[in-house]
């Protein structure tokens, strides 16, 4: 069943094929092999199946898929070391090519965007991002201290 939420990217055929076949992964995987995996190393025998197979689902097969994405992220990220380094390698030999005076020897490929340039842009972009950030963490870390203090008053008020 497709959500609401994914239910206005449908127009897009590769949006709904991503969702499609995420969804029957996660069916056969979680539902498939995780929850009775999970569920027959628990050994409880005292709980109903339906309950026990929820209990399972959100406690730790959720977290099997979470974990998976984690994996995945990092060995990204230790992918993409060598061809950035090597990027910002060539980008600074340009550079210091350029102040040389040898501009005209670069290859085509080289002759780009400083990479002083690339710094300032990105850092000129970093600020705002930094400090949207920030203010979404304190606004949360306000509410939920203005939510705890409501429900204490609450619970004294009983």
């Amino acid at each position: 069943m497709i959500s609401r939420c994914r239910s206005r990217f449908l127009q897009s055929g590769t949006w709904s094929v991503f969702s499609w076949n995420r969804d029957v992964d996660w069916r056969a995987d979680g539902w498939g092999w995780g929850v009775p995996h999970f569920s027959a190393i628990a050994g409880d025998l005292t709980t109903a199946a339906a309950t026990l197979a929820q209990k399972t689902a959100s406690t730790k097969v959720r977290f099997v898929g979470a974990g998976a994405i984690g994996v995945s992220a990092i060995w990204t990220l230790l992918k993409l070391v060598k061809p950035v380094a090597s990027g910002l390698a060539s980008a600074m030999a340009a550079s210091r090519a350029r102040k040389a005076g040898k501009a005209d020897t670069l290859p085509i490929t080289e002759r780009d965007i400083p990479i002083g340039m690339v710094g300032l842009v990105t850092l000129a972009c970093m600020l705002p991002i930094g400090w949207l950030l920030g203010y979404f963490a304190t606004q949360a870390a306000s509410a939920r201290i203005s939510q705890r203090s409501s429900l204490a008053a609450s619970r004294t008020s009983c």
